[in-house]
């Protein structure tokens, strides 16, 4: 399992868009702009995850002058699981999938590998708690409280 920063600033992003509706407002749109110094991310990366999360039908654009981006759900409809194949491609990934392979060939890489089923249950134990936790999960501290020192 490898995420990047997509996965953790487009989570950042799209929490920044459901606490903006929890809190009674009228689910206006809240523009790239506002959403990048909020979350303290560079603008065109925001875009670009936006982007993504649209593709995905996560978020939609609204276009005109107050124009930005809602959530095309409920938080408690979108899966963490969803966010993260929206904008990584996959939650898991071992060296025998990667594209390093063709530089550097796995000795191993048949099916019958006993390394490649350890990593193929950790890809469905990923899979599993990553599609068990929501956006609203997160908003709600349901995971537990951390803070960074």
């Amino acid at each position: 399992m490898r995420l990047t920063t997509k996965s953790e600033y487009g989570i950042l992003c799209l929490l920044y868009l459901a606490r903006n509706q929890n809190h009674g407002e009228t689910n206006e749109p809240v523009s790239l702009a506002k959403i990048s110094s909020q979350e303290g991310i560079q603008k065109d990366y925001v875009e670009k995850l936006m982007l993504a999360l649209q593709r995905a039908e996560v978020v939609k654009a609204v276009r005109g002058l107050k124009g930005g981006f809602v959530l095309a759900k409920a938080p408690q409809e979108i899966r963490i699981f969803d966010v993260i194949t929206a904008l990584e491609g996959k939650t898991f990934e071992a060296f025998c999938d990667s594209n390093a392979r063709e530089k550097n060939p796995c000795l191993h890489a048949a099916c019958d590998c006993d390394l490649r089923v350890l990593w193929d249950r950790l890809k469905v134990a990923v899979d599993q708690v990553l599609n068990g936790v929501t956006l609203k999960d997160l908003l709600d501290g349901k995971l537990g409280n951390h803070r960074c020192a």
